[in-house]
């Protein structure tokens, strides 16, 4: 009787701690991911509306000030935290422009605004077009937007045909097979109990973990 209230004192500590562990040291993995998913969805529109003004004659700092203003809310919440601290090196640290942008491109967690930073850094110390280089990066950006929903389109394919499979196919398999076992091994309710309260909703939760995101 003591041996299984250890026991069982021991698997009601270790496994609150463990699910515990997992989650706190998977959790800037998931922060960090959807991080750079949201960055990589708001370059696009970001690139575009940097060749915009690029096109009217304003100059790569001056863009960063009205990608940061207030008169793009709602537009590059995702993205304007990167170029306000890159604002915030140049004006409050005595920075030039240039050196703060490759600073970012270092530091970001995407690296498609990484690439993006490192080759409008090159651009402003060849002096080369700054229009030209954010015209092929904006080509650039649809195509991986094409590519980026493509994939999100097949593993929404892959998940439906997975959920259809997980959760109407093996529950009524598995309903099945418990009545068809109970004049052999007795009284399935527990294990079909155990079935509806437990084992789907469980597969429903970590189905709703794996899944990712909608864009």
């Amino acid at each position: 009787m003591i041996i299984c209230f250890l026991l069982l004192s021991v698997i009601l500590f270790v496994i609150p701690v463990s699910c515990a562990a997992v989650f706190f040291l998977c959790l800037p993995y998931f922060l960090i991911s959807e991080r750079k998913r949201r960055i990589g969805l708001s370059l696009s529109g970001c690139v575009s509306y940097f060749s915009a003004l690029a096109a009217a004659g304003i100059s790569p700092e001056n863009i960063c000030v009205s990608v940061c203003s207030s008169e793009t809310d709602g537009f590059f919440d995702d993205i304007r935290p990167e170029f306000s601290e890159i604002l915030k090196q140049v004006r409050f640290f005595g920075k030039d422009f240039r050196t703060a942008v490759l600073e970012r491109a270092e530091r970001t967690v995407s690296p498609e605004l990484s690439d993006f930073l490192s080759g409008t850094a090159d651009v402003i110390d060849s002096g080369g077009d700054f229009s030209a280089f954010l015209r092929e990066r904006k080509k650039e950006c649809m195509r991986q937007s094409e590519i980026r929903q493509r994939r999100k389109m097949q593993s929404a394919d892959l998940y439906a045909e997975t959920a259809s499979i997980v959760f109407l196919g093996a529950p009524m398999f598995f309903l099945i097979l418990f009545y068809l076992m109970a004049p052999l091994s007795g009284n399935q309710d527990r294990m079909i109990t155990v079935l509806t309260y437990v084992i789907i909703p469980g597969t429903g939760l970590i189905f709703l973990i794996i899944a990712e995101p909608p864009e």
